[in-house]
């Protein structure tokens, strides 16, 4: 099985499950649950763009998985009930990626101790903002002199498709605390999944 298609089974998994899911609506989980699940969405359009060999495309959807996951865990777990009105188009949240990734980090207990997603996607954020307005490092690495190649960097493809499962595994797993559905959901094989495709 070659590595997309391997990328691809692990979606299929979560596609599954998020068909088999089912929650209570409640004031603020109207809001971060399909915002988790747009972050997922995000990635798997990740996968199938870089399998399809639309490399900017791809790049352009990094940020915004992401965004959506970083700003469902502020809602939950750094807004009071009090805070969210009705009309969601009055809510304000950090624009900057830096300060939701850093209150997030305070907020959710798991991630408290190491400053968890500040060490894993520190690295990432001078690439992040390239990718997202208009991936100009990206095109330019497309070039040998004056000649435009459109040969991919394969390790860096790597690490993109990595950091889709990662952003969507975490998002799966906090989606799926709150199943109230009958059906049984495939939890240890989506995450063996991901920590197997992490170690690639």
């Amino acid at each position: 099985m070659n590595i997309s298609t391997q990328f691809i089974e692990f979606y299929k998994l979560i596609h599954q499950d998020l068909n088999k899911f089912e929650f209570t609506l409640g004031h603020k989980n109207r809001i971060y649950i399909p915002l988790l699940s747009s972050a997922i969405d995000h990635s798997i359009a990740i996968t199938f763009l870089n399998k399809e060999y639309m490399t900017t495309s791809m790049y352009a959807l990094i940020r915004p998985s992401l965004d959506n996951y970083l700003r469902a865990m502020w809602v939950k777990y750094c807004c009071e009930d009090s805070d969210i009105e009705i009309d969601l188009t009055k809510m304000h949240m950090p624009k900057r990626i830096e300060v939701l990734i850093k209150e997030v980090d305070n907020a959710v207990p798991e991630f408290k101790s190491n400053a968890y997603l500040e060490t894993t996607l520190g690295t990432l954020m001078p690439n992040l903002h390239d990718f997202t307005h208009g991936g100009i490092q990206s095109i330019a690495r497309q070039y040998t002199e004056d000649t435009l190649t459109n040969i991919r960097d394969e390790q860096e493809i790597l690490s993109v498709l990595k950091f889709s499962v990662f952003i969507s595994s975490l998002a799966y797993n906090e989606i799926v605390k709150y199943n109230v559905g009958s059906e049984l959901l495939q939890e240890q094989k989506i995450n063996d999944s991901a920590k197997r495709l992490l170690e690639l």
